[in-house]
């Protein structure tokens, strides 16, 4: 991963230990907390619903269970 954005990238190095990284066993977690976010925060027709937004849950998932970072 070259660091900074390019919009065809041709070069990749590792990125040093510290840097920015994710997981992806992660991507589904991100994933579903912005949908939640968007759903109950920022799209509800009668205004933030942050108790709906707190108490919303990832479903059990096999593949959140398996995976490993």
């Amino acid at each position: 991963m070259s660091g900074r954005f390019e919009p065809r990238p041709t070069r990749f190095a590792p990125i040093p230990a510290g840097g920015s990284t994710a997981c992806v066993w992660e991507l589904r977690i991100h994933g579903f907390e912005r949908d939640s976010f968007v759903t109950h925060v920022l799209d509800p027709v009668g205004g933030p619903d942050l108790g709906a937004y707190l108490a919303d849950a990832l479903p059990d998932s096999p593949t959140i269970a398996s995976g490993s970072c």
